[in-house]
């Protein structure tokens, strides 16, 4: 065979490709084109954003979610798809094609749903302040086309009048129930009560209008304010801003909200809020009867009981930054002293900046970053009034910023000191990101599966997001490549290995040599692409030489054992010896006693539940890792895999269409099996 297997497949699978595509676009014709045509803006764009998303999400939940991904990156499919034709068998045909239908369905969905959203209408902060809202507000759609300038002072509008509404309502609730309190026998009950009320009964079942209302009626705080004036199918629609952690900004509008401002303005000393800001004064509310009856008081304002501390963010402020300064100090006088040795320097500065990363990625709420920008100081102060206000676990809330405000600070500070001291443009190499992008180009031409695509897919989301919105070092992002480099490139080698073992000889044999022939030809061109003195030379050459290395071996084992006879394996008689041409069933591949044996296993390992499968979609890799678990134990016969699969799949009424990958899941059940076959033998 003088063609590589990319020349032979890519014939058939552009025949595959354009089929896929042809059904995608009379689907698109037929199931969003015309459906849409007469339709006005908002209701286009409802329906396909709609369609997008149940895309997206049968892409998701599909068995080859890599190849829907990749319809518009031809080299990427082919490599992915002749590698595991090649490797798998013609089982890899299976829902190809449809998962073709589905990438060039999402695409050119994606395609009509971008040139709707560019025929939408500018819209200002001026628009906004008028009342000129509609039903577009409510799902953000304006921000697609408004100048950065407009979206901050909407946003800035939003957030004031909530911290205006709420402090002003909450000030006035305090000062009322201390005086209730006073006339109370028991004041820690009737403050639990009132809690109670608020925690338990105020809980997210509740599915009317009115029944919010009976529960509101029941606080004291309530009891001169007549809940009739409240909408009940408003009521209900802003019910679930009680429970959120995030404010509902699409419902911050002057339209919604203004009158509630302007009833605040005249200081009427009653409570004030409609049905759009009324449960977040209650959370507010809640939160101060909790630090009342833990009897942690908040820090008081002028000696003003229970007036919001909001003076106090100042002082943190500064309090923090000086902590910065401190930092920024320690470093310089290490760095910029003639004492100490240039390689120590190095070593320091590195070791620091990779404890903020550390710190980083153990962050669990991140979105702190994106207000930690110079332009973004009001916003910052309002994030804090309103985490004061609303923010049940403050104390958590202001360690995290601390973190967050320092780790920034100071990994800058890091940087700018290790370049201008090194007379470097980063800590590290400055081609991590081309180098990331070659990885992944490798990994591609080993094999990937539906775990390497989730990890590559999560990643690249995660990182675009993170990048544009959090403004953080970019040699953050240089050293996150780096260690995903390192994880992708062991996935796809242990990936590689499991399947070279079941794949056919010859087929092996021509995969080997094809990728050999790529992976010379691809360094030939990166050898002559780069100077000799270029600064990641080594960098680059590092993965394709591995890469090479692996191939290399697999090549030299075959062709080192292929004049051998083949070997001969004494039979254990504990497990039957099946004809080839055997028809195998869960009643035929193993005798009674092993049958039971795995039955119980599977109920005892919760995989089932009166013999029926419990299993999801993306929890099918158990049936992997007993597989493999059993086989290790030879307590069923080497069958193949995909028939050991479907045979215990058969019976306990799980589908499997094709041969289960290794994944996170089968290495825990067979971990699991493997103690349990040692606890409970058979």
């Amino acid at each position: 065979m003088s063609k590589t297997i990319n020349e032979v497949i890519k014939p058939i699978l552009k025949k595959i490709s354009l089929e896929a595509l042809n059904k995608a676009e009379n689907s698109i014709k037929n199931e969003i084109e015309e459906k849409i045509e007469h339709l006005e803006f908002y209701e286009k764009l409802k329906f396909v954003s709609s369609k997008y998303n149940q895309i997206k999400k049968l892409i998701d939940d599909s068995d080859h979610p890599n190849y829907a991904r990749s319809v518009d990156t031809e080299d990427w499919l082919l490599y992915q798809f002749s590698s595991r034709l090649v490797l798998y068998g013609e089982k890899e045909y299976n829902g190809l094609q449809e998962a073709l239908y589905l990438g060039y369905y999402k695409l050119k969905l994606g395609k009509i749903e971008f040139r709707i959203k560019r025929q939408m209408p500018s819209y200002s902060f001026n628009d906004f302040k008028d009342g000129n809202i509609d039903k577009h507000f409510d799902l953000d759609l304006h921000l697609f086309n408004m100048e950065e300038e407009d979206k901050d002072e909407i946003n800035a509008w939003q957030t004031d009048s909530l911290i205006n509404i709420v402090s002003y309502e909450l000030e006035l609730l305090m000062v009322n129930f201390e005086k209730h309190c006073s006339e109370v026998d028991n004041r820690i009950e009737f403050i639990n009560r009132e809690i109670a009320i608020l925690e338990k009964d105020l809980n997210p079942t509740i599915s009317s209008g009115k029944e919010i209302k009976g529960v509101l009626s029941q606080l004291s705080l309530f009891n001169n304010i007549k809940l009739d004036s409240f909408n009940d199918e408003h009521l209900l629609l802003n019910y679930p801003i009680f429970f959120d952690k995030k404010l509902n900004y699409s419902k911050l509008s002057p339209s919604n909200i203004g009158e509630v401002l302007k009833k605040i303005a005249k200081d009427p000393k009653v409570l004030c809020s409609n049905e759009f800001t009324v449960f977040y004064t209650l959370k507010a509310f809640l939160k101060q009867l909790n630090i009342l009856v833990n009897e942690e008081p908040e820090p008081t304002n002028g000696g003003i009981p229970y007036s919001i501390p909001f003076n106090l963010i100042k002082d943190y402020l500064d309090e923090v930054e000086t902590k910065c300064e401190s930092l920024k100090d320690q470093i310089h006088d290490y760095v910029y002293n003639s004492q100490v040795a240039r390689n120590d320097i190095e070593t320091n500065l590195k070791e620091r900046f990779e404890k903020y990363i550390t710190q980083y990625y153990d962050m669990k709420n991140k979105e702190v970053f994106s207000l930690l920008v110079e332009d973004k100081r009001d916003f910052l102060i309002s994030d804090l009034k309103i985490n004061i206000l609303l923010n049940s676990k403050i104390k958590k809330y202001l360690k995290n910023f601390k973190k967050a405000y320092i780790l920034k600070n100071t990994s800058l500070v890091i940087i700018n000191v290790y370049n201008d001291y090194f007379k470097t443009r980063s800590i590290y190499s400055i081609d991590s990101p081309a180098t990331y992008l070659q990885v992944t180009s490798l990994v591609n031409k080993l094999i990937i599966d539906k775990e390497i695509d989730y990890v590559i897919n999560v990643f690249m989301h995660r990182f675009l997001g993170e990048f544009s919105n959090y403004c953080l070092p970019l040699d953050f992002f240089f050293y996150t490549h780096y260690k995903m480099i390192t994880r992708l490139f062991n996935m796809g080698i242990n990936l590689f290995s499991d399947v070279m073992e079941d794949a056919k000889h010859d087929n092996k044999s021509h995969y080997l040599h094809s990728r050999l022939k790529d992976l010379k030809y691809y360094m030939f061109k990166l050898k002559n692409e780069m100077d000799e003195n270029c600064d990641y030379k080594e960098e680059a050459e590092k993965y394709p030489k591995l890469f090479l290395e692996l191939l290399s071996i697999e090549v030299d084992f075959i062709q080192n054992t292929s004049h051998l006879k083949p070997l001969h394996i004494p039979s254990n008689s504990i497990i039957p010896l099946l004809g080839e041409n055997e028809d195998y069933n869960f009643e035929n591949f193993v005798n009674k006693n092993t049958q039971d044996y795995i039955l119980r296993l599977l109920e005892d390992l919760c995989i089932t539940v009166g013999g029926k499968n419990t299993l999801s979609e993306r929890k099918k890799g158990a049936i992997r890792g007993v597989v493999d678990a059993l086989l290790h134990e030879k307590v069923i016969p080497s069958l193949e895999s995909l028939t050991l699969h479907q045979i215990i799949g058969d019976k306990i009424d799980l589908k499997i269409k094709s041969k289960l990958d290794v994944s996170n899941i089968s290495t825990d059940f067979k971990k699991k099996t493997l103690e349990y076959i040692k606890n409970t033998p058979l």
